[in-house]
């Protein structure tokens, strides 16, 4: 992650990623995706094509994922979207509203990746953000709006074929209707932390056995050894430079916590 593309998601709490794929992964991705699209099982990517468990550690976004997350970084949906011609928008919504009990305006506790396989216009069901919304406190209502194009302050994202989105969990987003005569395709995931619950389909024998060769995707998916309870807070991503999430999380070490506390004498 440069410095530039921490500064952008802080401020705005997302990150698009332009010619995030060259041609060759585009055509396979697309491929792919056609396959398990005809078969009506976009909700299960995971066992549909190796590829889709691949790319999960794309090194295009995943060390991005990895520095915003933390180094116990896990993956919570893997699915993938068409977007019919004619069909609604979307309308404003936060994707952590229903997660109490966090300041979500300080934490960060879910990122969403878009990958997009088709280009996406501003009239085909494009997503719309309101930079640094992600800062909002969750008792801030969304003003009355009669439509997603009616948000002060919004901005509406056009991509081209292979571009990756990353957006924070608190950030309000939403989806413009599909006025086009197209039907964008994109491939969508939720990264969150390992001690939060995941919402990936049952994993076929072929998926354990390419997902369990590779210690991050056993992270990733909740596989291995530190799958149990009693490994709960050692599960984490190998080979990457530590991180504690962003915003920085700071903690004491626990043999120095209170130790230079003094009673008040008032």
């Amino acid at each position: 992650m440069t410095p530039a593309q921490q500064r952008d998601y802080e401020v705005q709490g997302y990150l698009v990623i332009e010619n995030g794929f060259d041609s060759g992964k585009l055509n396979e991705l697309s491929s792919a995706f056609g396959r398990v699209a005809a078969a009506d099982e976009l909700e299960d990517l995971p066992n549909g094509d190796d590829c889709f468990i691949h790319l999960m550690l794309d090194p295009t976004f995943f060390p991005i994922v990895h520095r915003i997350m933390s180094d116990d970084v896990q993956l919570r949906t893997l699915r993938g979207g068409l977007c019919a011609p004619g069909a609604s928008e979307l309308d404003w919504h936060r994707i952590v509203a229903s997660l109490l009990g966090v300041a979500h305006e300080a934490s960060t506790v879910c990122i969403q990746v878009q990958i997009h396989l088709d280009e996406t216009p501003g009239n085909g069901a494009c997503t719309a953000v309101v930079p640094g919304s992600h800062r909002f406190k969750p008792d801030l209502q969304l003003p009355e709006l009669d439509s997603v194009e009616a948000m002060p302050h919004a901005e509406f994202l056009d991509v081209e074929a292979g571009t990756i989105v990353l957006l924070h969990g608190n950030l309000w987003q939403a989806q413009t209707g599909n006025r086009s005569e197209t039907a964008p395709r994109s491939i969508r995931c939720d990264f969150v932390h390992c001690w939060m619950r995941h919402d990936l389909p049952d994993l076929s024998p072929a998926a354990l056995q390419v997902i369990s060769e590779s210690h991050n995707l056993s992270q990733l998916f909740g596989l291995g050894e530190h799958a149990s309870v009693a490994g709960y807070w050692e599960r984490g991503i190998e080979g990457y430079p530590t991180s504690t999430g962003l915003p920085e999380r700071r903690f004491a070490e626990l043999g120095h916590v209170g130790a230079d506390n003094v009673p008040s004498s008032k």
